[in-house]
């Protein structure tokens, strides 16, 4: 019994200094600083939007609500300077010596992916949100924008911590060496990154234009979309339990 109450007490120590480490004053800073500068290139579409009444489309064009949740996630989580791409590298040399403890290291790196997860998603839950309020977007279509961009972000921010654990960089100095660790793959990523966002626009758009023209295509696409969403997190979890979890004592 005092075993597992030692047990709890160093998990407890370990999980706000966690939460310390993540939160501290650069590293939040330049998240922030970030997504805003991300985000930026939003401001004068949202203001024409909200001059011409905001978005006044009927609940039948909810697959665009979908595939935009999961292009503005993308263009979120892209950033190679996010909680969950740096969240195990944060650690430094530490990282050994937690190791070292006679601690389920597995269950503490889990539990860091869980606060890492969160921070990530309340900074751009917040931005969408004030985006979708701004813009008037009826509630229901707003609704389905946020469980869209919740599942989408859950999915890179396990792939981003899958990157983080199989590239881990331990020696840094300054953050910004963590996000150019890999500077030409990053450069490559960077591309595809935009390639696969401009690529999910011009669904947005052909999406829109179906159901516009063809409504009963609404229903289908919905349960389309739906599908890939649920693969795709699939996926992610099966990559970051075989990359990660899998390998903590191998």
């Amino acid at each position: 019994e005092n075993t597992n109450s030692t047990s709890t007490t160093l998990f407890s120590k370990l999980i706000k200094r966690n939460v310390k480490l993540l939160l501290n004053s650069t590293i939040s800073t330049t998240v922030f600083t970030n997504l805003i500068l991300t985000l930026g290139i939003f401001i004068i579409p949202i203001i024409e939007i909200r001059k011409h009444g905001g978005i006044t489309l009927p609940l039948i064009f909810y697959p665009v609500a979908m595939t935009i949740g999961f292009t503005l996630a993308l263009y979120i989580n892209s950033n190679p300077m996010n909680f969950t791409s740096i969240a195990i590298s944060l650690e430094k040399q530490d990282y050994f010596f937690l190791k070292s403890l006679p601690l389920d290291f597995k269950k503490y790196l889990k539990i860091k992916l869980a606060i890492a997860t969160c921070l990530q998603l309340s900074f751009g839950l917040f931005a969408l949100i004030m985006m979708l309020i701004i813009t008037k977007t009826p509630i229901l279509l707003a609704i389905v924008t946020i469980i869209s961009y919740i599942i989408s972000s859950i999915v890179f921010s396990f792939h981003s911590y899958t990157s983080d654990y199989k590239k881990l960089y331990l020696n840094w100095n300054t953050i910004t060496d963590l996000a150019n660790r890999s500077s030409i793959n990053q450069v490559l990523l960077t591309i595809l990154a935009l390639g696969a966002i401009l690529l999910l626009v011009l669904l947005n758009v052909v999406t829109f234009f179906l159901i516009a023209m063809l409504p009963s295509s609404a229903h289908i696409l919905g349960i389309l979309y739906s599908l890939i969403l649920i693969i795709l997190l699939i996926l992610a979890t099966r990559k970051l339990r075989k990359n990660v979890f899998d390998k903590i004592y191998s």
